[in-house]
């Protein structure tokens, strides 16, 4: 099977970053690397790829009929036909992995920020968590996603809609207080970052967060990352201005695990078949987050959807 040069390093890894929250963190200064132990990978999961809003709660119904709980969610806009007739469409990706504990959850999708906060803290008074939080562009204005789940309470802190300014700062007082990132996810309002974030208590010994990161940048993250000991967590892509100017923000941490790679730049096709291959070899589904790449047929602009996705095991 053809493997795309992109993040493919079955056990090195590659994939780009050129950017990180100011600096790279080095939570604790640098705490030693703790080889994580051997972890293998026997959850059952499924991933739905471009899965409309209208179809997220049969699809959640069948999901939960099956024992199995969403454990990522990535919301993207994709510019379907060409230069002559073009359209949007606002799709997303979805893991959902065995249920083990039996716990409750929630997905929900194109919330207005207003939205967002009241299910946060509605749900959040019920015993539910926030597992990660997801930011798109529909229909020209921002919205949200979220994955709750029934929990242990441990205290959090949401960044919605922040200037780069302004969660730089939190950014900055959550790590400095004992805290770590878990998820974030960057839009473009034109050439300013408008960030949304998800910290809880920081529970490993090394972690790394990167933003806005071209191909190069990623790969060489992926790969000083693998070198490290830790996994990728966490990732979203984002598209600035033009299609073809994509960006990557990842978070890498030292959680269990005895290996984990991840591809870019995949068709429909070929995600399908390397999922269906990782699967075969114990490896879970860590991350799948679509985009557009540009490019001509006959001289037409048509914009190819393209994946990155993440295994772990």
């Amino acid at each position: 099977m053809r493997r795309n040069a992109l993040f493919v390093l079955a056990l090195l890894f590659t994939f780009v970053f050129l950017g990180c929250e100011k600096n790279p963190i080095t939570p604790n200064d640098e705490p030693p690397i703790v080889t994580p132990p051997v972890i293998e990978s026997n959850l059952d999961f499924e991933v739905q790829t471009e899965v409309e809003s209208n179809e997220i709660r049969e699809l959640n119904q069948a999901m939960a009929a099956k024992g199995l709980m969403p454990t990522w969610v990535d919301g993207f806009r994709h510019k379907g036909g060409n230069s002559t007739q073009q359209y949007n469409e606002y799709l997303f990706n979805v893991v959902y992995t065995e249920n083990t504990d039996d716990i409750s959850w929630h997905l929900f999708l194109d919330l207005t920020k207003t939205q967002l906060e009241e299910k946060l803290l509605s749900f959040g008074a019920d015993g539910f968590q926030a597992h990660q939080l997801e930011s798109y562009w529909k229909d020209g204005k921002m919205r949200y996603a979220v994955i709750l789940k029934e929990g242990v309470l441990a205290e959090q802190y949401f960044a919605i809609e922040k200037s780069n300014a302004s969660y730089q700062q939190l950014f900055d007082d959550k790590v400095a207080e004992g805290y770590r990132l878990l998820s974030r996810s960057v839009l473009f309002d034109g050439d300013e970052k408008v960030v949304t974030a998800l910290f809880g208590p920081n529970d490993v010994t090394s972690w790394r967060a990167f933003t806005t990161l071209d191909e190069a940048g990623i790969q060489e993250k992926m790969e000083v990352s693998k070198e490290a000991g830790r996994a990728a967590v966490y990732l979203d892509i984002s598209q600035k201005g033009l299609t073809d100017d994509v960006r990557y923000s990842p978070i890498f941490a030292n959680v269990p695990h005895s290996n984990w790679y991840a591809l870019n730049k995949l068709d429909s096709d070929e995600m399908k078949a390397e999922i269906n291959e990782a699967r075969d070899n114990g490896y879970t589904v860590t991350f799948v987050c679509g985009y557009d790449e540009f490019g001509l047929v006959n001289g037409n602009e048509v914009h190819f959807l393209r994946y990155a996705v993440g295994f772990k095991k």
